[in-house]
């Protein structure tokens, strides 16, 4: 685990100096550790697959699988954060709103739960990631549901 701790956050690092391919290359190497160590459906496995996804948004590419297991590994875990949670609604919602072809009602769902489920736990702690889901509502058709 400590392995893969640093490699996770080498990889964070690297995706905040913009070199993707190196990255990528350490989180999924920090996600082998985790899922081989800890189980497929440890929420330590959805941290990496979340950097994973949001590197895959960055480089214009397909996140949902990504972004989908994340959000069911979360989900199955009610010690899990709140926010953790929401975070992964949100970033699948990102993510569908950028695959062809788009998935506006799903997108549109996950968005507005993500900014509601925010707004509930706190408004002023969670104002950025409320403003982002409204901003990807503002880009999604208002009719779909």
């Amino acid at each position: 685990p400590l392995v893969a701790a640093s490699l996770y956050g080498l990889g964070l690092t690297l995706g905040k100096q913009r070199r993707l391919p190196e990255a990528r290359e350490r989180l999924a190497a920090a996600l082998a550790i985790r899922e081989r160590v800890l189980g497929p459906n440890h929420p330590d496995v959805a941290l990496c697959l979340v950097a994973l996804a949001r590197l895959a948004l960055d480089a214009d590419a397909d996140a949902v699988a990504l972004a989908e297991r994340a959000l069911q590994i979360r989900q199955d875990h009610p010690e899990v954060l709140a926010e953790a949670v929401l975070e992964a609604r949100l970033l699948l919602a990102r993510a569908l709103s950028t695959r062809t072809p788009v998935d506006h009602a799903r997108a549109r769902a996950l968005a507005e739960a993500a900014r509601d489920g925010y707004a509930a736990l706190d408004p002023a702690a969670f104002t950025a990631p409320r403003r982002e889901a409204e901003a990807l509502l503002a880009r999604l058709p208002a009719g779909a549901r």
